[in-house]
């Protein structure tokens, strides 16, 4: 018996060269040129494409530089204002709950207790540093938020606040 793969690579070779001739008598000279024309031009666009993404990366990487480098006088960060500041801590919380509240505002020298607090809530206007220190913004100067927080809060950030009493 003879191998049935030996059979089958001259039928193979036949077909491809019954294929090639066909393909090349299939195009006229004129289209084949059309179509190597479009062909270019496509590449083309797309090299250019491509080359326009690359030179838009290298400048968003470069434009990554921390607007806020280091951290300016302290100063620029502190309100001129005192009661301003105090009104501006006291907006974060509904009425009923920030006229009884301890106000902290920024001093020279750290948070400061500006207004006494009656009913374990306080109220403060924090500054940039403290958002996540990978932030872009975390020495601006010029950004402001404003929280309250419930008695419990204030024990982790806030020195002096004040606390209900509690029966257990």
């Amino acid at each position: 018996m003879s191998d049935p793969r030996t059979n089958q690579r001259p039928a193979i070779e036949a077909l491809q060269e019954h294929l090639a001739l066909t393909l090349r008598k299939e195009l006229p000279r004129r289209q084949r040129l059309r179509w190597d024309a479009k062909l270019r031009k496509a590449c083309g666009f797309f090299l250019s494409l491509l080359l326009m993404l690359s030179v838009v990366e290298s400048a968003l990487a470069q434009s990554h530089s921390p607007l806020y480098p280091s951290m300016a006088p302290l100063s620029q960060y502190l309100m001129s204002d005192r009661d301003a500041e105090v009104a501006l801590a006291r907006s974060a919380a509904p009425t009923t709950i920030s006229r009884d509240a301890q106000v902290v505002v920024l001093g020279p020298t750290g948070y400061l207790t500006a207004v006494e607090g009656k009913n374990g809530f306080v109220c403060v206007v924090e500054r940039s540093w403290m958002s996540p220190f990978d932030s872009p913004q975390f020495w601006n100067w010029l950004s402001y938020r404003i929280y309250f927080y419930n008695w419990a809060h204030p024990l982790s950030k806030y020195p002096e606040p004040t606390f209900p009493k509690l029966y257990i």
